[in-house]
């Protein structure tokens, strides 16, 4: 998936793909004339992370799951990466008492890790979760999260039974992050929270004339 047009502009763009494109490699995503090599390794960095974003939320988003973003993820300037996350078809991004963000664009959750009581929207447990005291949450994020299925089933289980919770969702790292795994979560969890921004994707150019970032 393709994502970033905007930061072509003030560049001398011959064509390019639109945001949110399915793309396949080598396929060219923008071609671009009288452009230093400086300036498009440059552009080629913040390209790498929007592509990245983008296709990890689609792959999510195909396989039937609820897709959030961890605003720790999202480096300056947000908008570029919430942005993104749009393209990818993501369901929001997700606060805490120490990272916010402000964004008209995407709807932003606020997420907690401990809760006195009454209810809330969502929050962040681990595995070995011991409520001293009832918390009813619409969603469930789990941290610490391992790859197996029948683990996974039986925590989910229990975190539905302590909570009353309808989503169950995993934060995932930039090392789960992959289309394997992805699939694999299929049926099993709700959702997953972007907690990194993984690199999967490799971007370059040609030294032709006109010079294409594939």
């Amino acid at each position: 998936m393709f994502v970033g047009s905007w930061l072509f502009e003030g560049l001398e763009v011959v064509r390019y793909v639109r945001d949110a494109t399915p793309v396949v490699p080598p396929e060219p995503i923008v071609e671009l004339n009288n452009v230093s090599g400086d300036t498009l390794r440059q552009l080629l960095v913040r390209l790498r992370q929007l592509v990245s974003l983008v296709t990890v939320v689609a792959w999510a988003r195909r396989v039937g799951l609820r897709v959030f973003v961890h605003a720790s993820a999202m480096p300056d300037p947000v908008n570029d990466f919430v942005r993104a996350a749009l393209a990818g078809g993501a369901d929001g991004v997700l606060v805490d008492d120490f990272v916010s963000i402000s964004s008209d664009l995407i709807e932003v959750v606020h997420v907690g890790e401990k809760v006195s009581d009454g209810s809330v929207n969502y929050v962040v447990v681990g595995p070995d979760v011991q409520v001293q005291q009832p918390v009813r949450a619409y969603g469930v994020i789990l941290r610490d999260v391992v790859i197996n299925k029948e683990w996974l089933l039986r925590i989910r289980d229990k975190l539905r039974l302590t909570y009353g919770s309808k989503e169950f969702l995993a934060a995932l790292d930039n090392s789960l992050l992959r289309r394997e795994i992805i699939e694999e979560l299929q049926g099993v969890v709700d959702g997953i929270v972007v907690m990194e921004i993984p690199s999967v994707v490799s971007l370059d150019f040609d030294g032709h004339k006109a010079l294409n970032v594939f």
